[in-house]
């Protein structure tokens, strides 16, 4: 996947992407700009969010909270990362992961206060 700077090889796989919204709008602007298939592109996601493969199956909530890099170190530890991938703005190794499966995310967040909306298939 080409993005402005930066070619990233994304194997078909199910992913696991780490971001905030804490902008203007909040999660509902953010999720919705996502979903969006039409869009200027500006993030890195935006570039998979754009793709004719990215099919969306659940978003994690971890509201009020800046804990991306938390997670991303969490995830890291479990599953394989896309280096380079959605942190330009930290020291992250990556914020895309190729994960397992949404079981294994329910356990690497367990112990944190969260709710997930799952899209139907």
């Amino acid at each position: 996947m080409q993005t402005k700077r930066r070619v990233f090889l994304l194997p078909e796989a199910t992913y696991g992407y780490i971001g905030s919204a804490f902008g203007s709008g909040g999660l509902n602007s953010r999720l919705n700009r996502h979903l969006k298939k039409r869009k200027k592109k500006h993030w890195h996601f935006d570039y998979v969010s754009t793709s004719r493969f990215f099919t969306p199956v659940a978003v994690y909530c971890f509201l009020e909270k800046r804990i991306e890099c938390e997670i991303a170190e969490r995830f890291k530890g479990v599953f394989s990362a896309i280096s380079g991938f959605g942190c330009s703005d930290c020291s992250c190794v990556s914020h895309l992961f190729i994960v397992n499966s949404l079981s294994e995310i329910d356990k690497i967040v367990s112990d944190l206060p969260f709710i997930v909306f799952k899209f139907r298939g």
